[in-house]
């Protein structure tokens, strides 16, 4: 009997211990925002903060790396109506890999994609 009440207070303590909190968890889960490219990608509110967060940093101004400029809409259109941005942003063959050192999310590739699919507009 008494090994009977030792077991259901040892499952008992177990089973309190069942994490529910998402965050605690998975720290960082937080941060992960849906992906929705259903809708019209805008250069200003999609593609303009994806170029920020990757590749401003190397690609702007009058220094910017290998001469492309990407800090201004003209500099954006002509790789992207060149078949370049695709390429690089996605990693592949004959395109030198964009950022260098990592990939861009799968998100924002895919918003760049349809945004360059849509011909590229300034909206």
């Amino acid at each position: 009997m008494k090994k009977l009440f030792l077991l259901l207070i040892t499952s008992a303590a177990f089973a309190g211990c069942y994490y529910d909190n998402m965050d605690e968890v998975y720290p960082g889960a937080g941060l992960f925002q849906p992906c929705d490219t259903t809708g019209v990608i805008s250069y200003n509110t999609h593609i303009v903060p994806i170029l920020q967060n990757n590749c401003i940093s190397c690609h702007s101004g009058s220094g910017a790396n290998g001469g492309v400029t990407l800090d201004n809409y003209q500099g954006v259109y002509d790789v992207a109506t060149n078949t370049a941005l695709i390429g690089v942003t996605w990693h592949q063959s004959l395109y030198t890999p964009m950022p260098p050192n990592y990939q861009i999310d799968s998100c924002s590739l895919v918003q760049l994609k349809k945004w360059v699919d849509a011909g590229a507009p300034n909206n």
